[in-house]
């Protein structure tokens, strides 16, 4: 996994199934949207719009089950408009009107298709699958995570003293190298299916897994990497004056990272 430093933003995308797999995505901009009639992210990857993830078919509302949108998918057009950057995809579909009609041309390989349907009204569909918490380590030192859980947008300040900030997916948890020890700056918008009684609170520090020191925050990503789906783990931790073990077997790792070059 890369490290994440002081000129890097991460975003990390999950959806509330039990079994969305971990992938990693560079990206040249941060903006994501989420298309809600389908829950599609939709991110700019260089000079192209790319849909990262879609709410599978079987999982969304009757009436858009069959909108053919996929991830990887690269969308050209809204409703005729040429666009070149999500926030303009944005700004179109926001200006449209509930039951206008919305049409999207893209690009699927070698093929060119156009998915069409209603505009939905918000009160007619679920509450957001789609979770995203996005981190942002200015220059000056300062870590701010944006959380969006179920359509509500959180803002919070990390300790700044935090380097090598990196998620750990298996985990759900966001942790860096602050003062020579390993820490768990945050935990993600929704919890990791089996972890769900897993004790890991921010602030704690993260000293052993399985019997070896965790040396550095990237250095518990390769040792949790080694292990297989399901393996036992012993992960020991210090909080205050305690010393405490979570005990678990490893889960699939759910969700979506996306990192991106900061140039401001």
């Amino acid at each position: 996994m890369h490290l994440v430093n002081k000129t890097l933003v991460f975003t990390l995308l999950a959806f509330a199934l039990p079994a969305f797999s971990q992938e990693m995505k560079m990206v040249e901009a941060g903006e994501v949207f989420n298309l809600p009639e389908i829950s599609a992210a939709i991110a700019q990857e260089g000079d192209q719009i790319i849909i990262l993830a879609a709410l599978p078919k079987d999982r969304r509302v009757k009436a858009y089950e069959n909108v053919d949108l996929q991830e990887g998918d690269v969308i050209l057009f809204l409703n005729g408009k040429r666009l070149k950057a999500v926030k303009e995809l944005e700004q179109i579909y926001a200006a449209l009107a509930i039951g206008d009609t919305v049409q999207i041309g893209l690009r699927r390989k070698e093929d060119r298709l156009i998915a069409s349907f209603a505009k939905a009204d918000p009160k007619n569909l679920p509450a957001p699958q789609m979770h995203m918490q996005r981190v942002m380590v200015g220059g000056d030192g300062k870590v701010t995570t944006e959380s969006t859980a179920g359509g509500k947008r959180v803002m919070k300040a990390l300790d700044p003293n935090a380097s090598e900030i990196t998620p750990v997916m298996a985990i759900g948890i966001i942790i860096g190298s602050v003062g020579g020890k390993v820490k768990v700056l945050d935990k993600l918008p929704m919890p990791m299916k089996g972890l769900e009684s897993v004790d890991l609170q921010e602030g704690d520090f993260l000293q052993m897994l399985n019997g070896q020191k965790i040396i550095s925050a990237p250095h518990l990503n390769e040792l949790l990497e080694k292990l297989a789906v399901g393996a036992k783990v012993d992960l020991q931790y210090a909080r205050k004056n305690e010393t405490l073990t979570a005990s678990f077997n490893k889960p699939q790792a759910q969700g979506r990272v996306m990192i991106k070059t900061d140039n401001n």
